[in-house]
């Protein structure tokens, strides 16, 4: 497991949250995004799954102390998700562009919830 010690402050990184309550797999996020293997934007699925770090719900809540005082993770937490934390620096990739771009991705048939974690 990767642990992040340190607070990623440049702006230009795109931070997110993946809840979800089946391991995170990446057959699982070409379902979601409905791709296939040879489809032209599944570098974002692949970027997201490789940056994505499985944390405990203990971790996530002392990480995400500023998300917790304004209630961003009331759908997920205490409610035995999977949970992970990752970020994509600035490099013109197709999943920085998306990231950056996204507020919020919520697929309820498959449980699946990506946040881009701001704050």
């Amino acid at each position: 497991m990767k642990i992040r010690s340190d607070f990623v402050t440049n702006s230009s990184s795109s931070s997110f949250v993946i809840a979800t309550k089946e391991e995170l797999t990446k057959e699982k996020l070409y379902r979601i995004f409905h791709l296939s293997d040879d489809h032209p934007l599944k570098e974002i699925a692949d970027t997201i799954l490789e940056r994505a770090d499985k944390i405990t719900e203990d971790e996530f809540v002392k990480n995400h102390e500023y998300g917790m005082k304004h209630g961003r993770y009331q759908d997920f937490l205490g409610k035995d998700y999977f949970l992970y934390d990752g970020y994509v620096p600035d490099d013109g990739s197709p999943a920085d562009g998306y990231l950056f771009n996204i507020t919020e991705l919520k697929v309820p048939e498959e449980n699946f919830i990506l946040l881009n974690d701001v704050g």
